[in-house]
């Protein structure tokens, strides 16, 4: 069962609320009918790390300084260079060697 943001022509707003398929209750404060409210979704994940992320150990420079990546692409590119497993690339036990990103 998907969650919705309701309103009603009273502007009454209802947030998170756990809904069947096509149901849609009245409003609790007014008793009238009720409408999914659309809103702008913040939940895009992008690849870019705003100001960048400095790495220390592992796929930092060839002469062992760090070194700043822009984009979780741009680490996974390096880290699978580098023969380091990423994510959900590794097996069921993940070898020792082993970045995660979320």
């Amino acid at each position: 069962m998907p969650f919705y943001d309701l309103t009603c022509k009273n502007n009454h707003e209802q947030i998170d609320v756990l809904l069947k398929l096509g149901e849609r209750p009245p409003c609790p404060i007014c008793g009238e009918a009720t409408s999914t409210l659309w809103r702008a979704s913040s939940n895009v994940i992008t690849d870019d790390i705003p100001g960048g992320l400095e790495i220390r150990h592992g796929i930092c420079n060839e002469d062992g300084t760090p070194r700043k990546y822009y984009s979780k692409s741009e680490i996974v590119k390096e880290a699978k260079r580098k023969g380091y497993s990423v994510g959900t690339d590794v097996p069921y036990k993940p070898p020792k060697n082993t970045l995660y990103f979320t």
